[in-house]
């Protein structure tokens, strides 16, 4: 990891002070203002959706780069560091024009007594960076749905809106109706809009684009068990051409087809090596009692190729991983030939950002496709306001109780307790399934999550305490809420969950949400160079936080 600059890191602190979630664009506008209107200097493809926008934008602005273009790409959270956010022809904005950019910002806000928010800011520094560089043409995802979000101040060539799911419903409205309707917030009139195939069937939007005269087209519904990808691939495709420009067929194909990090994405066997070897490093100076055999093997073989190889650990990178490559199954291949003995490997490793029913809905299927019939084990971490429900596809899809072979099994579910504030906590996870009164959650489910929690350990940290009718409790089974007295290790929990993988020659899905990806990237030995050391991802989307702007327009 490189040494931030001393006013890089002073100017994150400062950022992370202005964390707030103030939803409306009243201030974007005031603020743009006063930054001399960047927006309008560039054209831009605007693009909502509870899944697949970061993807599909990303695809967009790399087939508009391949087409000879200069390009602007702005996207939200980020895994590693700020910078990730804003992008030009792939280049991450410099620490030291963050820092210059955020010191112009505050200072104008200050003189005109504006009060803004951390993603008002994010939001004016990527306009005010791309229209300094000069792009041609910019690519920007919403924040948090799209009438009120901060970017919604643009007049874009094109509207995109990628799907409609369940997300964020405190705040963008209880029923996929309401929710579709903030998501059609971003459309302006007489501008050309592109729906999803998920995002098509809502009528409502469909009505939005006709009062305001906007062209609208639509993606076709794809084939049973479409990958989220090929979904994302066909949408970024109609949308450019939508655009009316004249782009290399090459270019269009080969853009379509970028995929950032973190989405269904299968680690090869160098990453995987690197990341047993980890594991092993994590787990050997505080063994796990509930370990077994196989994984101390394991533990034990990584160890003395670590010894052999000067005792140091390999690291990987996060920009060196496949970006989207699936490679051939390590089933008929279980083993890795490093040093004198050979190491066992897992069959897969698979890192993904899913963190809502619908986007882990379909990276199970994704999984269930390719890896048919062998056990699944999920590491899995969800955010404050996520409901256990949230977790259902695990078992819808994934689980396969006659164990007939014709899908994956599920054998278990790690959950994960990154050092995060977003992060929902074990204990409250456990006690939400209590008191869910759904069957599935409470008999199916949240036995898997103690079992897990036990597998790591956390049994010693379980004790006695008292659940919500005030009864006295202790032990781990599923009508039982534990208390957990010291809060697990993320590096120890998912280090087993690996090292149980590979004893059992099972898949690993590390997924939930992208709060915890850093932590992941960092037990596996997989971080990027380039990591901040300040947090700064968005706090987390608690109604009782959230001021709304309602007299703003989106138009």
């Amino acid at each position: 990891m490189t040494a931030a600059s001393a006013p890089y890191s002073a100017c994150l602190r400062r950022l992370f002070a202005t964390h707030a979630i103030k939803m409306g664009v009243v201030n974007g506008r005031k603020l743009a203002a006063l930054m001399g209107d960047p927006q309008m200097r560039f054209k831009a493809v605007h693009i909502a959706g509870t899944n697949g926008k970061g993807s599909t934008a990303v695809k967009l602005a790399s087939a508009l780069q391949l087409s000879g273009y200069r390009v602007g790409l702005f996207t939200s959270p980020h895994v590693c560091t700020f910078r990730e956010r804003i992008r030009v022809n792939g280049q991450m904005i410099s620490e030291a024009e963050v820092v210059a950019l955020a010191e112009d910002i505050f200072s104008k806000a200050k003189e005109a007594a504006l009060d803004v928010t951390f993603f008002e800011i994010c939001t004016q520094m990527a306009f005010s960076h791309f229209a300094a560089k000069q792009v041609e043409w910019a690519v920007i995802e919403t924040g948090l749905g799209g009438r009120l979000d901060a970017t919604n101040i643009l007049l874009p060539e094109l509207c995109v809106i990628s799907s409609i799911g369940w997300d964020h419903m405190a705040i963008l409205g209880d029923t996929l109706e309401k929710i579709a309707m903030e998501k059609a917030g971003i459309i302006k009139e007489g501008r050309p809009v592109l729906l999803g195939p998920q995002a098509a069937v809502f009528s409502g939007i469909h009505e939005r684009a006709r009062q305001l005269g906007s062209p609208l087209e639509c993606v076709e519904k794809g084939p049973e068990h479409e990958s989220f990808d090929d979904e994302n691939q066909r949408t970024a495709e109609r949308a450019l051409r939508m655009l009316g420009l004249d782009l290399l067929e090459k270019a269009i194909n080969d853009g379509v087809h970028h995929l950032p990090p973190l989405r269904l994405q299968f680690l090869d066997r160098e990453h995987i090596e690197v990341a047993i070897h980890h594991a092993a490093s994590h787990l050997t100076p505080h063994p796990i009692a509930s370990l077994s055999a196989t994984c101390r093997q394991i533990a034990d073989d990584a160890q003395t190729h670590i010894e052999e190889n000067g005792g140091s650990v390999a690291k990987g990178t996060l920009t060196a991983l496949p970006q989207g490559s699936i490679p051939p199954s390590l089933e008929n291949d279980h083993w890795g030939e490093k040093g004198s003995q050979k190491l066992r490997l897992p069959v897969a490793v698979v890192l993904d950002v899913a963190h809502n029913k619908t986007a882990l809905e379909r990276l199970c299927d994704g999984v269930k496709q390719r890896c048919g019939g062998k056990g699944v084990r999920v590491a899995v971490c969800l955010s404050k306001e996520r409901s256990p429900s949230v977790l259902l596809p695990l078992l819808e899809v994934l689980s396969n109780p006659e164990g007939d072979g014709s899908s994956s099994s599920l054998k278990g579910v790690h959950y994960l307790q990154p050092n995060h504030p977003r992060a929902k906590m074990f204990q409250a996870l456990v006690d939400d399934c209590r008191a869910s009164g759904d069957p599935a959650i409470t008999q199916r489910l949240l036995p898997l999550l103690l079992e897990g929690a036990n597998m790591h350990h956390l049994a010693q940290t379980i004790t006695k305490g008292t659940n919500r009718e005030g009864d006295t409790v202790g032990g781990s089974s599923a009508d039982t809420a534990p208390h957990l007295s010291t809060p697990p290790s993320l590096s120890d929990h998912l280090s087993a969950a690996l090292l149980a993988a590979a004893a059992d020659n099972d898949v690993l899905i590390v997924c939930g949400t992208f709060f915890v990806m850093k932590e992941v990237l960092d037990t596996f030995g997989l971080a990027p160079l380039e990591c901040d050391v300040i947090e700064m991802n968005e706090l987390s989307s608690n109604p009782s936080s959230v001021s709304t702007s309602t007299t703003a327009s989106g138009r």
